[in-house]
């Protein structure tokens, strides 16, 4: 009998060892997706996606254009977090590269079957986080928008949290709104509130500054789920999926934050500072932050002040991280300061040439120029010298050259192109002007003659070294 048992209990082990990822969705917690392009037009998306789960990532994704159709995402640990009641969950980081055959829109997104029982609403239901892929208006990246994946708000209180909201165009401007019930993966009839929004009937949004706000009851469901959508002025669009924990007491404060934003190559830096109202120890995590950030000191004693340092370089042009700076006290309680940090998509160098030029027919003729990126460092200058679009020289380390000899008169647009260490270009152009060389007339001759008869005379000896004789005129 014990012998049946063990092997019924080593069956039942490798069953579940062998389950897929979607069938562990129960473990999920929340998560977010955003996209940027690899350079202003180009078609290809660079995504990166953050999820959170209490165990097992699960990461099939799905590109909505294009091909492949869907691809298994790798799973990086980015982070591990704990609940009111000391249970840990993890945050990881999976990115991908995907080329769409147009400017889209497109809904990129993955889902899986089963949020986790016990919630207000939505218990075992599926989930869905998306993103809309949109290059319309020149959108070079989607917006981002986060929090902690596991908020904590306090039963019986008003509550109100600042989600970080971040988008690198230039000139973009975003809204937020509550996901549909169908856009998170829940059936019509599990939503909660009016509206098919997917949100407590309890929790509002500022839709302008992207503020939850709400007064949780005072019994009930301790978790809670709920999806924004924040939506730029071009159409592109970024979930965040995420959950709420009810708890009772006086959790921590967190003072700092907001929107910034940095510049590839120089030191950012911003305090927070977490405080508790009993004293005692403080603990501060950085969720979501950019790959280098720093936050130091990460604990100590009520009130505590921690430093964010974060440096961006290449890679991190037309990057957004909506980031969260989490305060616990030694009871598991909880707040958020957001931290929303955008670095501008690469300017490129500014040109100019030491032209207009003065040329010599037949001679090579020496040209210059120079150029400054106003965020990076400029790697290559490259000439064309006839203006048919094939750049002669380069590249090469200085703007100092010789285009080649000219032969024909006339005057002759070249370029300069520069290019700075991160891919950016810029160009310019001015002219070479080669003057005409003057006819070598031949009179032909000498001519013999008789009086009062005409003489034939002939010129077409005569000869244009750089083009040809328009008019002959004789004396």
């Amino acid at each position: 009998m014990h012998r049946l048992l063990r092997i019924a209990l080593v069956v039942l082990g490798l069953v579940v060892l062998s389950a897929p990822a979607s069938a562990l969705a129960s473990h999920f917690r929340g998560a977010s997706i955003t996209w940027t392009r690899a350079s202003a037009s180009s078609q290809v998306v660079n995504f990166n996606v953050t999820h959170s789960w209490r165990c097992c990532p699960g990461m099939n994704f799905r590109y909505g254009g294009g091909s492949p159709s869907s691809q298994n995402l790798a799973s990086n640990l980015i982070g591990s977090f704990t609940d009111s009641s000391g249970a840990s969950y993890q945050t990881y980081n999976s990115t991908a590269t995907h080329t769409y055959p147009g400017s889209g829109p497109y809904t990129a997104y993955f889902q899986s079957n089963a949020r986790i029982g016990g919630m207000g609403f939505a218990s075992n239901q599926s989930f869905r986080v998306e993103s809309v892929v949109n290059f319309s208006g020149g959108n070079t990246a989607s917006p981002a928008i986060g929090t902690s994946a596991l908020l904590q708000l306090v039963r019986g209180a008003q509550n109100s949290v600042s989600m970080a909201i971040v988008d690198p165009d230039n000139g973009a401007s975003a809204t937020c709104g509550w996901a549909t019930c169908s856009q998170a993966g829940v059936s019509s009839s599990q939503c909660n509130a009016t509206g098919g929004e997917f949100r407590p009937s309890w929790l509002s949004l500022d839709t302008t500054n992207c503020v939850l706000s709400g007064t949780p009851p005072t019994g009930g469901a301790i978790l809670w789920p709920y999806a924004v959508r924040v939506t730029d002025n071009n159409g592109a669009v970024t979930t965040f999926d995420g959950m709420i924990e009810l708890v009772t007491g006086t959790p921590p404060t967190c003072t700092g934050g907001g929107n910034f934003n940095a510049s590839v190559g120089q030191p950012f830096s911003t305090s927070f500072t977490g405080s508790n109202p009993a004293g005692g120890t403080i603990t501060m995590q950085l969720a979501s932050g950019p790959p280098g950030g720093t936050l130091s000191p990460l604990s100590g004693s009520s009130p505590l002040t921690s430093t964010f340092n974060w440096t961006p370089s290449a890679s991190d042009f037309g990057q957004t991280y909506a980031a969260t700076v989490i305060v616990s006290n030694s009871t598991n309680l909880q707040t958020t300061c957001p931290l929303g940090l955008t670095v501008p998509q690469n300017q490129p160098p500014v040109v100019s040439t030491t032209g207009p030029y003065q040329g010599v027919n037949g001679v090579p003729t020496p040209v210059n120029g120079s150029a400054t990126d106003p965020d990076g460092t400029v790697a290559t200058y490259e000439w064309d010298c006839d203006g048919d679009g094939v750049f002669e020289i380069g590249p090469q380390a200085t703007a100092a050259a010789t285009c080649g000899p000219i032969t024909s008169s006339g005057t002759y647009t070249i370029t300069l192109r520069v290019t700075d260490t991160a891919g950016g270009i810029g160009s310019t152009t001015t002219t070479i002007t080669i003057p005409s060389l003057p006819p070598v007339a031949n009179a032909g001759g000498p001519y013999t003659g008789n009086i009062a008869i005409p003489v034939a005379l002939s010129g077409n000896g005569s000869s244009d070294p750089d083009g040809t004789i328009a008019t002959y005129e004789w004396d």
